[in-house]
């Protein structure tokens, strides 16, 4: 592991604190697809808590080689989006989110305003699982909880709970990039 990059990781019990953050009072719901019931945290909120609890932690996204924020493969559309630490330059591996239409379905020809909005959501996505912010939301259904939930036991061993696999959040086939990344808008070496 020594040619290892160095990665930006928030240690496991860090993240399983910042679960204990109250968001329940931001959560917004949204009809799905059929009759599915959709909670989420909105992407203001998510950005306000980062900047609350990670003051120098910013969400940024790859560019492919065209230099756009989103990528094309045989499966569809995605965006790939990461955490950068100003402060000592680490960077969380890219996380996958694919671009889709209102009802959560896969687009073939999405529109500007479907890429914009996979943008966003991806960005909730990965201040989520960097940082244990909001996670709680993606870990269950809000009417699925109960009024007392249990004390969160890991199932993982002592020595893996504060290791990053990177390999779960990373597409299979890495992408051609241009090698620059965008902060919302803002390209960033």
């Amino acid at each position: 592991m020594d040619n290892a990059i160095p990665r930006l990781r928030v240690p496991y019990t860090k993240k399983l604190e910042m679960m204990q953050v109250p968001v329940e009072h931001l959560v917004e719901e949204r009809q799905g697809r059929g009759r599915k019931h959709l909670d989420y945290l909105p992407w203001v909120e998510a950005q306000l808590l980062l900047e609350e609890y990670f003051p120098t932690f910013e969400v940024n996204f790859v560019l492919s080689a065209e230099g756009v924020p989103y990528f094309k493969d045989e499966t569809g559309y995605y965006v790939l989006a990461f955490i950068l630490d100003t402060e000592s330059g680490l960077e969380t591996p890219a996380m996958f989110y694919p671009v889709m239409d209102n009802n959560h379905g896969p687009v073939s020809q999405p529109s500007m305003n479907q890429i914009n909005m996979a943008l966003w959501r991806a960005s909730v996505k990965v201040i989520a699982v960097t940082t244990g912010i909001g996670l709680s939301i993606f870990r269950r259904l809000k009417e699925d909880v109960p009024d007392e939930q249990p004390a969160y036991e890991p199932k993982r061993g002592k020595q893996q709970q504060d290791e990053w696999n990177a390999e779960d959040l990373a597409p299979q086939s890495a992408p051609q990039s241009n090698g620059k990344k965008m902060q919302f808008g803002r390209k960033v070496s």
